[in-house]
């Protein structure tokens, strides 16, 4: 079809035109998840395919299938770096969000269905190594900010544990300290706070466990501490440019994290309705952790 085609389905309130049905047209959408053509991808197939799953248009086999090829797209090329497969991955992940926000509210999965989700989401999380926001002429890759609204959505969902709140959050304080080769540039750090705001509103997890997990994020597991002091072992940080990337990027998500605590609601960045339990016990350790990070000169 061309581009003509799926904008008169738009214009049309998303009807779908005889003598087409949703299943016939439906794989041709989920193939122009990893075009190249921003138009394509971004305003035609994730347009349609969001409003048609957010109407119930699709039955849960329909869902199960489709978020079984959706499952394996995470997979294609996840070892790449600065390749065309990332847009495939990254809009596979979105689409994966619609569908579970969608079964917030009509609860058509089963607990081990959700728990496949989010396994495979973590496990996507922390592999994807194309860390590009905006690529000219090609449009938004975006995928750490992308998965990161699928652990947004998955902190909400009933089946998620306090276990499983747990793992979200370990995954994010592991993906904002790794050591990578650019910062992020795009707001992801927003995008990342956003999950940790939404589990942190379910006031499922000890104070003990946030504690720990602050100190974790200044204290990246078997690398040296972003606290100490400047000498030898911690100049060659410095000059160590994933590092300092990965350092840059904890202390803009440590302060997005602690102007979201001090916010009262959040209606307008569709983060949360109001502020989580454990803000004001949580605000002065983030602001210590943040201040722990040294400046260096």
């Amino acid at each position: 079809m061309d581009k003509a085609f799926w904008h008169n389905i738009i214009e049309d309130e998303y009807a779908v035109p005889s003598p087409y049905s949703i299943a016939t047209l439906t794989p041709e959408l989920l193939s122009y998840l990893g075009s190249t053509d921003s138009e394509l991808r971004e305003e035609l197939a994730y347009m349609i395919l969001c409003e048609w799953i957010g109407r119930g248009n699709y039955s849960y086999p329909d869902i199960q299938k489709m978020a079984t090829q959706l499952l394996y797209n995470l997979t294609i090329g996840l070892d790449e770096q600065q390749s065309d497969t990332v847009f495939l991955r990254s809009f596979s992940v979105l689409i994966l969000t619609e569908i579970v926000c969608y079964d917030l509210t009509q609860s058509i999965l089963s607990e081990a269905e959700v728990q496949q989700l989010l396994d495979q989401a973590l496990d996507y999380f922390l592999l994807e190594k194309d860390v590009r926001g905006y690529e000219p002429g090609k449009g938004w890759a975006h995928a750490v900010a992308h998965s990161s609204d699928f652990l947004w959505v998955l902190s909400q969902h009933q089946f998620v544990s306090t276990t499983g709140l747990m793992r979200i959050m370990d995954a994010i304080g592991k993906k904002i300290t790794a050591p990578i080769d650019d910062t992020y540039l795009f707001d992801e750090d927003e995008r990342l706070v956003r999950a940790v705001m939404s589990v942190l509103q379910r006031n499922l997890l000890g104070f003990s466990f946030l504690t720990m997990w602050l100190e974790m994020l200044i204290h990246p597991r078997g690398r040296i501490a972003w606290n100490a002091d400047l000498d030898g072992k911690m100049m060659e940080v410095v000059r160590n440019k994933a590092e300092t990337c990965a350092r840059h990027n904890t202390k803009h998500f440590l302060r997005s994290l602690f102007f979201q605590l001090r916010s009262p609601g959040f209606a307008n960045l569709n983060l949360v309705e109001h502020r989580p339990p454990v803000s004001d016990e949580l605000l002065p350790l983030v602001e210590h952790t943040l201040s722990q990070i040294r400046a260096w000169c």
